[in-house]
């Protein structure tokens, strides 16, 4: 949906202001094989209910044309004037949604086609629209199937700025120019996932903004598995990026085969199903080695492998072994530098042949998996909704 550029809702509360009784609705409405995409919403909206791009396009789709060109129910009726008004926008939807080449193909529809004339026709059409939308508009307050003044002058500015920044684009740089992406979409989607971050309140402040991009920030680093390292030009820089081994911990490093016994049944088969993903692209090392872990807690991994999951052999599952008895150690104290630094210690130590990388992914793992453990579901926002629910169940 062009944020910008709202045609679909403008013309859907046009077409449906003084529109109460749909023919082809109701001969459809007790069907199991409709025609049409209608359903009671689209065609007795309420004023909010008009704001949702899906709901108009219930209207406004290629179903419901041919549907009232072609059902029996109104053969009859003059719908002259509503195809008309449905098959201009449904044709503007199309050009100005075209998000990449090929689509005219796909579809087998030349309206969603890229553009690569200044003589396309549909630049002309929007032109022509443009103008039409104008004259629709009104001036006054009580106005019938009328847009207003700012309405109408917003949608006339915006098509004629595609078609001039289509031309431009063409006689200079572009050898076609794509309508749908001079859109607010991806903006209208970072907002949306914003807004859910601070408890799907509607209104947000900037500091509640600054939070929720520091969170996602942090999430989409542990779900890539990016070196930390690499940012610390950036500014990042915590209490915890120098950590170093104490005594204690050097102590563990020697005793680590002999805490294997500690480890659960179930959390050794989620080492050996971790440890097949960590290594899944990895080269093959070590083919001679054995795969008794696997064989010993490898029943989690086989119900879950379709003939695609990486076997495990016995030094990577031990590898992460010793990892997650470090990990549980030190897990307080450290972030996500200071763990790969601490794995990578481990690794040489033991002379496991990893690659660094490997230790990126783990850390990434294992931290991903604790933050969620500790990090509180309750907040202000949450409260506040299950107190106004307890109000009007009370009521």
């Amino acid at each position: 949906m062009l944020a910008f550029l709202p045609s679909i809702r403008l013309s859907y509360c046009l077409f449906t202001q003084n529109l109460h009784d749909w023919d082809l609705f109701k001969a459809e409405e007790d069907s199991l094989l409709k025609l049409s995409r209608l359903n009671y919403i689209a065609v007795y909206p309420r004023p909010i209910e008009r704001q949702n791009v899906l709901t108009c396009l219930r209207v406004f789709s290629e179903e419901t044309i041919v549907a009232l060109e072609t059902h029996t129910a109104v053969a009859d009726h003059n719908n002259h004037g509503t195809l008309k008004f449905l098959k201009r926008f449904v044709k503007f939807w199309k050009t100005v949604n075209v998000r990449r080449p090929g689509t005219d193909i796909r579809f087998r529809d030349p309206l969603r086609a890229i553009i690569s004339s200044c003589d396309d026709s549909r630049l002309t059409d929007l032109e022509k629209l443009a103008e039409d939308v104008k004259g629709m508009t009104s001036l006054t307050k009580l106005r019938e199937k009328q847009l207003s003044a700012d309405t109408g002058s917003a949608f006339y500015e915006t098509c004629h700025g595609l078609i001039s920044l289509t031309k431009l684009l063409l006689q200079t740089t572009h050898e076609f120019v794509m309508l749908g992406n001079f859109s607010t979409d991806p903006l209208e989607k970072a907002f949306g996932k914003l807004r859910q971050g601070c408890g799907g309140t509607y209104f947000i402040n900037t500091q509640q903004v600054l939070e929720k991009h520091v969170i996602m920030k942090a999430k989409l680093i542990l779900q890539r598995n990016i070196d930390m390292g690499t940012f610390e030009m950036s500014g990042h820089n915590c209490s915890m990026c120098t950590y170093q081994f104490s005594e204690s911990d050097l102590d563990l490093l020697d005793t680590l085969p002999a805490k294997e016994p500690s480890i659960t049944f179930d959390e050794m088969q989620a080492v050996v199903y971790i440890t097949g993903y960590i290594i899944r692209k990895g080269d093959d090392f070590n083919l001679n080695d054995t795969y008794i872990y696997y064989e010993k807690y490898g029943s989690f991994t086989q119900y879950l492998n379709r003939g695609g999951l990486q076997i495990p052999n016995d030094m990577s599952c031990q590898w992460s072994l010793f990892r997650y008895l470090m990990f549980s150690k030190v897990k307080s104290k450290v972030c996500r530098k200071s763990l790969s630094r601490i794995f990578k210690i481990v690794n040489e130590y033991y002379d496991f042949g990893m690659k660094n990388e490997h230790s990126d992914i783990l850390s990434n793992i294992l931290l991903n998996n604790w933050c969620k453990t500790v990090t509180p579901h309750l907040g202000q926002e949450p409260a506040q909704k299950i107190l106004k629910l307890s109000q009007r169940m009370k009521k």
